[in-house]
């Protein structure tokens, strides 16, 4: 059917075409111009352009597209990397321009070369190799007159502003687009100049500037953890001075909105929002939650809440599995948003908008329930839950028995171990079998040794990686391995913890540790490895080590050992925090080293990390332990000079004091 028919028929028609064949699709195939001899000999051989010096002259600035009467033959190279792209439908709007009558669509010369280049940020395309792109032999001399490669200056961007105003109107769109390709291929970084420099009293197409900065925005944010702040303010920048300077909306895909917001601050994230809004700028249901869950993060639950209602008037479904993770960390952030009102709300937002919660939905509901209202309401929720028809998981049962563990109910914890083996989540449920072994650990702290915990273990769990880090006998038996779980770090974290509370001694320690850091290594070991991506362990070692006074020098070797890269790049072992340099200080203070102690709070400037009020307290009970009366309200003053309040464990820790008469004279002197 004609293109005229089908608008005719359908004004405002909506299909899905391969973005290369929207040329032949929607524009007539007039007869093809041959190239004359003297325009021929211009053309070096192999240069593929042939083709494209005898299309016609190209639809001015703002009538962008193919146009009636156009024809442009396809180059043969991309001929050839068609075969690389899977069948991909894309969405195009077809209209016709009210003031011209002609159909607006994509303009050949811009969307083939791209649809190349992008391949490489498109997870659905076969081929992601290096496309060289057939581009007119003059974009060097027109980059040339734009100075485009030299350093950035603004007055520099505005010289090539008067530079470009001053080209004709008619070769401004073919040439921006022979620039940008070559920017987006060979330099990026001059990509964002250039396109506030063309964006005067004429802009270029707002789907080709929209291609550009998706493209800009996948190059430089995809992957990427934490992008240099200069580049990212740079891009967001841009896109504002965009949004404001075009007199048509700027249709922004909303790939580059996810990827800049994943990186954006909650202040430039509102107003980038806002700017969305001024300039009515598409967005997507998904977007719209991503923006959210960003807001709702943050603590922005009024305009969170807004936009939510905002989505569901518009006729988002809720139901997605981006809709039901947006739910899911609402329901997660509602306990710190305020009284249970919050979070009733929120349920009946749920329910009008015709969403079912799910056992995810649910379990975050029975965790803040559990932490706000306590055990008997938290097992209502649970009832409330079967009732709905939703089965638990391993994690709802797991969230059940650490409620119950946090409470010392033990009777609560036999039932909810009861339930989960009825229903088949108990065996296979590493989650909550882990719990389960803290549970014990906490509950023999002092009355049972530690092969009471292994027991517990050996029920669920492989012994061998126990047996690898010499916790147990090697040739401790156990029934059946094969159908046993695989311990999860967690679970080895919570048996190395336990082994070093009730095992720890002075000569069996150190070679423990000498072990452990042999087979972190080595790397051989996942589990193991697995286990320095927090400071749990090293600081459970630290506390080992620090408690004798011939293992503690030691623990410089531990700390050490944190700063120091593993050999494979793989994985990147955690730094000593806050609570790492804490448990050093009180090593140091336990053993009267308070000049070790103070070395240590200078090493944690150095590394630009704060002592916080645990730190300060350990330093002050260290002193008053020691009967340094001066050195303990010295401590407290430094703590209040850098903002931190004395709270019942520094009164704790001045009451090791003996000398009371002393330690009110020097409390005076601090007051005065």
């Amino acid at each position: 059917m004609p293109a005229h028919v089908i608008l005719r028929r359908f004004p405002q028609i909506e299909r899905f075409i391969c973005p290369f064949l929207a040329p032949r699709v929607f524009a007539p195939w007039p007869k093809y111009r041959k190239l004359s001899t003297e325009e021929s000999n211009k053309v070096p051989e192999g240069s593929g352009w042939k083709s494209v010096l005898a299309q016609p002259a190209l639809s001015a600035w703002d009538s962008v597209g193919p146009r009636e009467g156009s024809r442009v033959e396809v180059n043969e190279s991309y001929r050839s990397r068609l075969a690389t792209y899977r069948r991909r439908a894309k969405t195009i709007h077809l209209k016709r321009d009210p003031e011209t009558g002609k159909l607006d669509g994509f303009s050949l010369c811009w969307t083939m070369p791209f649809a190349a280049l992008e391949a490489r940020f498109d997870e659905k395309v076969l081929s992601r190799s290096a496309v060289e792109l057939d581009l007119d032999p003059e974009v060097d001399t027109w980059i040339r007159q734009l100075k485009l490669r030299t350093s950035f200056s603004a007055r520099h961007e505005e010289e090539m502003a008067e530079t470009w105003a001053g080209l004709p109107a008619e070769s401004r769109e073919y040439r921006w687009s022979q620039i940008v390709l070559w920017a987006l291929c060979h330099s990026v970084k001059h990509v964002l100049r250039f396109l506030r420099v063309t964006h005067g009293d004429t802009h270029p197409p707002g789907y080709a500037v929209a291609d550009c900065l998706d493209y800009i925005t996948c190059y430089l944010l995809k992957g990427v953890k934490s992008p240099w702040e200069n580049v990212l303010s740079e891009l967001y920048r841009t896109i504002l001075f965009l949004l404001k300077k075009r007199s048509n909306t700027l249709p922004l895909r909303q790939r580059t909105l996810y990827l800049l917001l994943k990186h954006l601050d909650i202040e430039r994230a509102v107003t980038l929002h806002d700017a969305l809004i001024d300039h009515f700028v598409p967005v997507h249901h998904h977007t719209l939650f991503h923006f959210i869950k960003i807001f709702a993060t943050n603590g922005y639950f009024g305009r969170a809440y807004t936009l939510l209602d905002f989505a569901g008037e518009s006729g988002a479904d809720f139901s997605t599995k981006p809709g039901m993770s947006m739910w899911s960390t609402l329901l997660r952030l509602s306990k710190t948003a305020g009284d249970n009102r919050t979070r009733s709300a929120l349920l009946q937002r749920m329910v009008d908008y015709g969403v079912r919660p799910n056992v995810i939905n649910y379990g975050i509901i029975v965790e803040n329930v559990l932490e706000t209202e306590g055990w008997e309401a938290g097992w209502r929720v649970f009832e409330l839950m079967k009732e709905d028809g939703v089965v638990p998981n391993e994690y709802t049962y797991a969230i059940l028995f650490n409620g119950a563990k946090n409470r010392g109910d033990k009777e609560a914890m036999g039932h909810v171990l009861d339930l989960a083996r009825t229903n088949g989540h108990l065996l296979q449920n590493a989650h909550l079998a882990t719990d389960l072994i803290h549970a014990v650990y906490m509950s023999v702290r002092g009355i049972a040794p530690y092969s009471h915990i292994v027991d517990t273990y050996k029920r669920y769990f492989d012994l061998q990686p126990l047996k690898d880090l010499r916790l147990v006998y090697q040739h401790l038996p156990q029934a059946d391995p094969d159908t046993l779980m695989q311990p999860t770090p967690t679970t080895l974290g919570v048996m190395l913890l336990a082994y070093l509370d009730l095992r720890n001694n002075p000569h069996t320690t150190p070679a423990l540790y000498t072990h452990y850091r042999t087979l972190i290594t080595q790397g051989t070991h996942p589990l193991l490895t697995a286990l320095t991506s927090t400071t749990h362990v090293a600081d459970a070692f630290l506390l080992a080590l620090g408690a004798h006074a011939q293992t503690l020098p030691l623990c410089t070797t531990v700390i050490s050992d944190m700063l120091a890269p593993l050999p494979y790049p793989s994985t990147t072992p955690a730094p000593p925090s806050v609570q790492t340099w804490s448990i050093l200080v009180r090593s140091f203070m336990r053993h009267a080293q308070p000049a070790a102690a103070e070395r240590v709070l200078a090493m944690m400037r150095d590394l630009r990390l704060t002592p916080n009020a645990v730190t300060w307290n350990t330093l002050i009970s260290g002193y008053a332990g020691m009967q340094d009366v001066g050195g303990a309200v010295g401590a407290m003053g430094r703590m209040e000079e850098e903002g931190w309040w004395g709270d019942e464990r520094t009164l704790d820790g001045l009451g090791r004091l003996v000398d009371r008469d002393r330690l009110l004279v020097a409390l005076r002197g601090v007051v005065k």
